[in-house]
């Protein structure tokens, strides 16, 4: 995170649930990384990186986007599938200039 590209205050971290966001502000904030929850962000100017869910995400952009993403092992529901494509297409969509995905295996 501290390499990246762009300023930590015009980057964002998200994820498609609650528990995957409060989980990655935790080991950032563990490893000296300043957070801001994306429902507390109101547009400021700050250095800090932007953590939150795909649903709190729309609206803004940032410069650059990391999507984190949970997968679990074993067949996903159809109706699931579509959600998360769509998830995906709206976390695309708030980066301007930059875009990493990351998955992550439970």
């Amino acid at each position: 995170m501290r390499e990246l590209p762009v300023p930590l205050g015009q980057a964002a971290l998200i994820t498609s649930s609650n528990a995957s966001a409060h989980r990655c502000a935790a080991l950032l904030k563990s490893a000296g990384i300043g957070v801001c929850a994306l429902e507390d962000f109101a547009g400021e100017v700050d250095d800090r990186l932007k953590v939150g869910t795909v649903h709190r995400a729309k609206g803004p952009d940032f410069q650059g986007v990391l999507v984190v993403e949970v997968t679990r092992d074993g067949p996903v529901p159809a109706e699931h599938a579509e959600l998360l494509a769509r998830q995906r297409l709206v976390a695309a969509t708030r980066a301007r200039d930059h875009l990493w995905w990351a998955e992550v295996r439970e």
